[in-house]
């Protein structure tokens, strides 16, 4: 997993000594530095899988998720399907109910217009 970026120890030893810093002190530290830096790298790369091996490690866990969103797809057109049914029979049963209503209510005028016929020839007869 290296960075692709160089130690350039060079560099380094150049600017320990602009610091002050007497030469061989300078190529110590910066040996130093180099050998953290390149056993940080080795372990980095030792713990955490190179990116193609990552990607190839990971395509079981994309194809998963492809089958649980086809699956959610699948499943969400279904209940919209059912949903719209229901609907459908709902108002199938509001309309049945409205007319039901409607004769229920002109039954009853009927009967009271009946009954109030009968009252009235009662009364004046």
């Amino acid at each position: 997993m290296t960075n692709g970026v160089p130690l350039d120890v060079l560099k380094i030893v150049e600017r320990l000594e602009g610091g002050g810093v007497p030469p061989e002190q300078a190529k110590v530290q910066a040996t130093v530095l180099a050998d953290v830096i390149s056993a940080e790298r080795k372990w980095l790369d030792g713990r955490y899988l190179p990116r193609e091996e990552l990607a190839h490690a990971l395509l079981p866990i994309k194809s998963g998720i492809e089958r649980i969103d086809a699956k959610v797809d699948r499943l969400a057109s279904e209940t919209r399907a059912a949903t719209d049914r229901l609907e459908m029979n709902i108002d199938k049963s509001a309309a049945e109910i409205k007319s039901e209503l409607i004769r229920w209510t002109v039954s009853v005028w009927f009967l009271q217009l009946g009954f109030f016929t009968a009252l009235l020839f009662k009364l004046t007869g």
